[in-house]
């Protein structure tokens, strides 16, 4: 497995004719017109990876990597095809087509996840690893370095692998089909192509005196590039004849409106100085049990059924918290309800409370019936019995804890007693640490093993 780096141009012959190719590209950020192409990565699945980069004055003119990625009858690899489309298209003058995007394909087949990138697809599908640490490096510096390098061949490095284990997916879900009828929606698809010549549309956001813009390769028309100069604005009917700072002027009012005084953004701003102070306790009080759960930071989308507020009480039905932790372990939190009963004071009362989180040896739950939080001494109390097992035989009982936020520590109020899967434990008292992730048990602490159970093991 070798990386082959060139400058300007692909050497002929380094493909065979027909095979499929990988293709990625590096830029320096997301606009198109504005951030110029600054290398592009090529792989036909044979362990090999070559790297073309272009400098800050290249002309483009590429004769043999435009030939390659022009090439009709050679399927191109992509994840994330129309970002890369686009700027071989405005800076080649070529449209690198017939696609495959496993990224479509990957949104196609794996309805069970929202997460499409790269780097999860190469895990789950083919068991590897790879680093996305310079994703958001320098690419236009004078050299390239060698991790640079190393990340540009491993974005497609295994495109091909990932092809066959999606195609396999979507024939099995009889989706295929519907993936090919969307990578042939892409520009340089089939439905895109028309004998009258290709429907690209363009989005003029620089004037013609941009700097560096690359003038189009010989035979190619003016406005057959995505933001070229003489393209025409696609999707603009209601702002045709009007010139970009007209455009700016009437957005910039419309967003003055929005935002003035009285305005109803006032309004939902007045709003959230009253919802937020409360959201943020509940809040608090559903983290606190997360880290005896995992570990790491966690992310999550707030979806609650019904907000009710009036002048003195604020009421949460049903609040939701769901996401994954940095391992990627889904996690859900719920709340059947939180009320805090006067603005005066200042204590949520929290029922019918519950964490979940999916643990490689399964499923892991706490259980509380009810708790309030204090946002004065910001401590949560849980009062009644409290309940944490997992699905692989480890149950921990106890009753009446309090966590302090401030020192991120929790004590339970009696007793706790417990199952694992080679015996029984328990003591007067659990305390953790919630900062350091140390659970400790106190006071008569006894734990019996069962022989029978530990032979199991």
């Amino acid at each position: 497995m070798t990386v082959h780096f060139h400058e300007e141009d692909l050497p002929e012959g380094v493909f065979a004719p027909g095979a499929s190719i990988a293709v990625d590209t590096e830029t320096m950020g997301l606009i198109t017109p504005r951030d110029r192409l600054c290398v592009i990565q090529l792989s036909d699945g044979s362990g090999d990876e070559h790297l073309v980069r272009f400098g800050p004055r290249s002309s483009y003119e590429a004769p043999n990597l435009r030939e390659l990625l022009g090439d009709p009858d050679r399927l191109k690899l992509y994840h994330f095809a129309r970002f890369d489309l686009a700027a071989i298209r405005f800076y080649l003058g070529v449209t690198a087509a017939p696609v495959y995007c496993t990224k479509i394909a990957s949104r196609l087949v794996r309805t069970y996840t929202d997460r499409h990138g790269l780097k999860d697809l190469v895990r789950e599908l083919l068991g590897q690893e790879i680093s996305k640490q310079q994703q958001s490096s320098d690419w236009g510096g004078p050299e390239l370095s060698d991790a640079q390098k190393e990340y540009a061949a491993s974005d497609v490095r295994y495109l091909h692998a990932m092809k066959l284990e999606l195609d396999k997916r979507l024939e099995r879900e009889g989706r295929m089909p519907l993936a090919q009828a969307a990578f042939d929606f892409l520009p340089g698809g089939r439905s895109w192509i028309s004998p009258a010549g290709p429907r690209w549309t363009s989005l003029r956001i620089f004037d013609s005196t941009m700097p560096h813009r690359p003038a189009p390769p010989p035979g190619l028309p003016q406005d057959a590039g995505a933001g070229r100069p003489g393209g025409e604005r696609a999707g603009t009917a209601g702002l045709k004849g009007a010139s970009m700072s007209e455009v700016a002027a009437r957005l910039r009012s419309q967003k003055r409106g929005w935002a003035h005084p009285g305005s109803s953004h006032d309004r939902i701003v007045r709003l959230g100085l009253i919802i937020l102070p409360v959201g943020i306790g509940v809040l608090g009080a559903f983290l606190v049990v997360a880290p005896l759960l995992m570990g790491g930071d966690v992310s999550f989308v707030l979806d609650k059924n019904k907000v009710d507020v009036s002048p003195e009480r604020l009421r949460i039905d049903a609040a939701e918290y769901r996401g994954a932790d940095d391992k990627g372990r889904p996690f859900h939190l719920h709340a059947g309800s939180a009320v805090q009963r006067s603005s005066l004071e200042p204590i949520v009362r929290l029922n019918d409370l519950s964490a979940e989180i999916r643990l490689d040896t399964g499923l892991a739950s706490l259980r509380a019936e009810r708790g309030q939080y204090d946002m004065t001494s910001q401590k949560v109390a849980v009062n009644g019995p409290l309940k944490f097992q997992t699905s692989d035989g480890y149950v921990l009982n106890t009753h009446d804890a309090t966590v302090d936020l401030k020192t991120r520590r929790m004590e339970s109020g009696g007793a706790v007693t417990g199952n694992t899967p080679t015996g029984v434990f328990s003591a007067n008292k659990l305390t953790a640490d919630l900062e350091s992730r140390t659970v400790s048990l106190e006071g008569n602490a006894r734990l019996r093993i069962v022989p029978s159970r530990a032979n199991r093991r």
